[in-house]
């Protein structure tokens, strides 16, 4: 991508007869897509403009790069942010900036980057397109001038033939030659105008990471409807659409893909097809609110403020003739779960947590004052209730496993340690509240200082999974913290995890 900037007209003398007029014109070339944010914009003029966007782009080249590609994030930082001080809003710099804080695991700055990095993008090729065409129009009065020239002399060929006149002729035809070569084409001003597909990709891996699963998927189909040749972002829609249970669109975005002539993840599409030979999974509703079966209410709920937000379940499971319930994982206050537990005058005799990650626990304190009842969670989890997370503290901590005596309910604790380290699995009335321990289909993550632990921590919950959950009936409801419900049967023959 050429990118040219009107300069001076200067001169060039030969003979008397041979003169000819020059214009020199900047190009700009854009390494990583470094752009420049609305305020630096409108407060600077054009030559200053360049001149810092150069400047910012040669901060790039040589502290960036190199760090970056030695995998040496605080120097590859430093760098960027050096970059951002040329220029604020230096869309290269803030672009992977996104990716180093998207490695070092802080991934709400990361979003908050790659956003920027978006929305600078836009701005900033509004302003290049304006320089585009101004160089276009420059470039067209320049070749016309010229052949104005060629015109004129060509009168004096008429009249002395001498060589001289020749080599003028054929220098300036030259200078048109090489003008139209710069002349910036049409498809390359509509390319500069185009988001590139890779801001798409790693603003849904940022999402992804976040747990806002759906809006990571919207982000990877843009990326493909952008370039249709990303494979990445193709087996990434498709693998959120299979772990969310749609096994159609999942088979035709692997297909899409392939149609492209782009390489899919065959085990990925194995699995598909598998899953598609299969019977139906038990339906699970997806409705913001309802009961499933009788006696257990789902919220789907928003957590988090807005960009960074995700969806979690909150549920009440109570008895419907005694009307005795508990809260499970009240993520925040919503007030859908007050009208509920008012229609159908629940008695709130506990709030349970699964275990005590930030989206599960917000609304702890405001239930239990409400409807003045204690907090119970896993001992082992304890730290995660501090600081900003400490009014939610529990009152009741469990130290091991066994009957939870709730007046009203049959309530079964099963200790599932990975995701957390106290993470509980409920069972209530035959009913398995699973929170981030088990999914349809899926499992909890886990995390280690190297990819040892993290793995042992993955075996541990394996094995607590298949030796408590899976020895359940098959018939069991299983209720996850995030996603659509389940049963024990389906996941014992279906879970690729299991």
């Amino acid at each position: 991508m050429r990118i040219l900037s009107a300069g001076e007209k200067g001169q060039r003398t030969g003979s008397p007869m041979a003169f000819l007029l020059m214009m020199t014109f900047v190009v700009l070339l854009i390494p990583g897509r470094c752009l420049g944010q609305s305020d630096t914009l409108t407060g600077m003029d054009e030559e200053d403009f360049i001149h810092k966007y150069k400047s910012a782009n040669k901060t790039f080249e040589t502290k960036c790069k190199k760090h970056l590609l030695k995998g040496n994030l605080k120097k590859t930082e430093k760098g960027l942010r050096k970059c951002q001080e040329i220029l604020p809003g230096h869309v290269g710099s803030l672009f992977f900036l996104s990716q180093v804080l998207y490695q070092k695991e802080d991934y709400t700055g990361a979003l908050a980057y790659i956003r920027k990095a978006r929305e600078n993008y836009k701005i900033f090729a509004k302003r290049m397109l304006g320089i585009q065409k101004r160089s276009a129009q420059l470039l067209q009065a320049r070749k016309k001038e010229l052949r104005e020239v060629i015109d004129s002399f060509r009168g004096f060929e008429s009249i002395d033939g001498s060589c001289g006149t020749n080599s003028v002729i054929g220098q300036i035809t030259n200078e048109i030659h090489s003008i139209e070569g710069k002349e910036p084409l049409p498809q390359e001003m509509e390319e500069l105008e185009q988001v590139p597909a890779d801001y798409f990709y790693i603003h849904g891996n940022i999402l992804f990471k976040l747990k806002q699963y759906r809006a990571a998927r919207d982000q990877y189909i843009e990326a493909v409807k952008i370039n249709p040749m990303h494979r990445n972002a193709y087996n990434n829609i498709a693998s959120l659409y299979y772990t969310a249970g749609d096994y159609k669109k999942a088979l035709f975005y692997l297909e899409l893909a392939e149609k492209n002539g782009v390489a899919v993840n065959t085990e990925l599409k194995d699995r598909v097809l598998l899953s598609l030979s299969r019977p139906a999974a038990p339906d699970a509703p997806d409705a913001p609110v309802e009961t499933m079966p009788e006696g257990t209410a789902r919220f789907v709920v928003t957590v988090g403020e807005a960009p960074h937000t995700s969806e979690q379940n909150t549920y009440i499971a109570f008895n419907p003739r005694t009307r005795d319930a508990v809260i499970i994982d009240p993520g925040v206050s919503d007030k859908r779960i007050e009208t509920f537990i008012q229609s159908r005058e629940l008695k709130i005799r506990r709030i349970l947590n699964t275990h005590g990650h930030y989206d599960h626990i917000g609304g702890n304190r405001y239930y239990a004052d409400l409807y003045n009842v204690d907090i119970t969670a896993s001992t082992a989890d304890a730290p995660f209730y501090t600081g900003k997370n400490g009014v939610n503290r529990p009152t009741r901590f469990l130290g091991g496993e066994g009957p939870l005596d709730i007046p009203g309910l049959e309530i079964t604790v099963f200790f599932t340690p990975g995701h957390s380290p106290g993470s509980v699995s409920y069972l209530i009335d035959g009913r398995l509240f699973s929170g981030d321990t088990l999914f349809k289909e899926g499992v909890g993550r886990t995390w280690g200082e190297t990819d040892e632990e993290q793995q042992e921590k993955m075996d541990r919950q394996l094995s607590h999974i298949k030796s408590k959950l899976l020895t359940l009936p098959p018939a069991t409801r299983v209720f996850p913290g995030h996603g659509p419900d389940t049963v024990i049967e389906w996941e014992n023959n279906n879970n690729p995890f299991l």
